[in-house]
């Protein structure tokens, strides 16, 4: 358990546990039944150290429940009496030893949040140096875990060794309990080392804009570093930030590969409708393997068109929103042929509605519906593969958008083989329905 609310309420109270429960706001909550004055909520304390001991809890407040609207600042709340605070190192030390979770005073007062009683403990120097529990925490660590900067910057204030590297998964609990700020402060300790980059990915991630947004700017970090993780968890606030703070979504990483790279890869269709609508190159940007955002959907789609399966169906989908929605420029040779590829894909599987929707958006284009393909070694164009694999319907809606029925095609290798291309245009292969009148006379219609 990694946080939680005490609620003090009457014993004699006739509040139900699930009353209770229906008021909790942040965390799991934790119930003690005590009293709500201060000499009744000390009695609670043994319960509150089996508590910290079984559950190992971040606790953030003290809600009284006979007065449901008052919240109470832990700050306010004191863990130890006086003369329940250590007098020798040898009793600091007892006290560890005989904790289950190897907690110190200092550990449970940070826990508790216990200002006062932990500034008596350094006054007192009963402390134990960078003493860890049994999860391997310093209590320094806990206070920044638990947001409690005030705390961590008094025990960094009272350090007597060098500076202290610590880690930026200490922030992600308090960046998701929402404490985000004094952050600024801890991080310009002089005692602090820190890998900055980590903790605004942290804060990205807990959605700590502001935070990541003042780390970004004051220590000119690099906004790029962020975006291919913030547009492949559809993460969009976090996406606009990065883009206002300079970031690029067609950034690349170590392997040349963009989001849409990776986006393409798990054929996600929120990211890829999102990328489609920004810069248009970047569909045909190569990645280290040769290998462009295009060629990754539509090798998907054509592994998985064989058998139907949900991947299938997710795979056509992508390259659906892909034809219905990439801002494609039909005098830009790679779009050109992005079109002619996909007039091929969906012949191949058949989908004469997404052919015909691929084919308007290519109408009176020759440098895309008459390009030359090769099926089999031959050299053709779509025209002539819809007549050979007998599909007149896709042949009907090319004659239809503007191609060509009179376009020939030679394949050397094959020209004394009694292929049936062979010198032939598409009008020779023909059917009379379909051939355009001035044709028809080729096949003797």
């Amino acid at each position: 358990m990694q946080g939680g609310d005490i609620y003090f309420y009457d014993s004699n109270d006739s509040t139900k546990d699930s009353d209770i429960l229906d008021h909790r706001t942040l965390h799991e909550t934790i119930l003690v039944k005590n009293g709500h004055n201060d000499y009744e909520r000390h009695q609670a304390i043994p319960t509150l150290y089996n508590i910290l001991e079984a559950n190992n809890s971040f606790i953030p407040y003290v809600y009284h429940f006979n007065r449901p609207a008052v919240v109470e600042r832990l700050a306010a709340f004191r863990l130890f009496q006086e003369d329940e605070l250590p007098k020798s190192m040898d009793e600091a030390i007892a006290f560890q030893e005989a904790s289950p979770n190897h907690y110190t005073h200092l550990h449970l007062a940070v826990m508790m949040r216990d200002m006062e009683t932990v500034k008596e403990l350094y006054e007192s120097g009963m402390v134990i140096p960078d003493a860890k529990d049994a999860y391997g925490r310093t209590a320094l660590e806990i206070a920044v875990a638990n947001g409690s900067i005030d705390t961590a910057l008094l025990i960094l204030d009272n350090r007597k060794e060098a500076s202290i590297e610590i880690s930026a998964n200490w922030f992600a609990n308090a960046f998701r309990m929402g404490f985000n700020e004094g952050f600024d402060r801890l991080l310009a300790h002089p005692l602090i080392k820190v890998n900055l980059v980590e903790v605004v990915a942290v804060a990205l991630q807990n959605q700590s804009l502001e935070l990541a947004e003042a780390l970004i700017r004051n220590y000119s970090i690099n906004p790029n570093i962020f975006i291919q993780s913030a547009l492949l968890s559809y993460d969009l606030s976090t996406v606009e930030l990065l883009q206002r703070l300079g970031a690029d979504v067609y950034t690349k990483d170590n392997m040349a590969n963009t989001a849409l790279h990776h986006a393409s890869w798990l054929l996600d269709e929120r990211v890829c409708i999102y990328l489609f609508k920004q810069t248009p190159a970047s569909l045909t940007e190569k990645n280290n393997a040769g290998e462009s955002p295009f060629d990754i959907i539509l090798q998907q789609a054509r592994e998985h068109s064989a058998a139907p399966s949900e991947y299938s169906q997710k795979a056509q989908k992508v390259v659906g929103l892909l034809v219905e929605m990439y801002p494609f420029n039909l005098s830009d040779r790679n779009h050109q042929q992005m079109l002619t590829t996909l007039l091929e894909y969906a012949m191949d599987i058949n989908d004469h509605a997404l052919f015909t929707q691929i084919a308007e958006k290519a109408k009176n284009n020759l440098f895309i519906l008459d390009k030359t393909l090769v099926m089999d070694g031959m050299k053709m164009t779509l025209l002539h593969k819809a007549l050979i694999t007998n599909k007149t319907d896709f042949a009907q809606t090319l004659v239809e958008v503007g191609a060509n029925p009179s376009r020939r095609i030679c394949n050397e290798t094959q020209r004394f083989s009694g292929n049936p291309l062979v010198g032939k245009s598409g009008a020779d292969l023909m059917p009379d329905s379909l051939a355009p009148k001035e044709n028809r006379r080729l096949q003797g219609g």
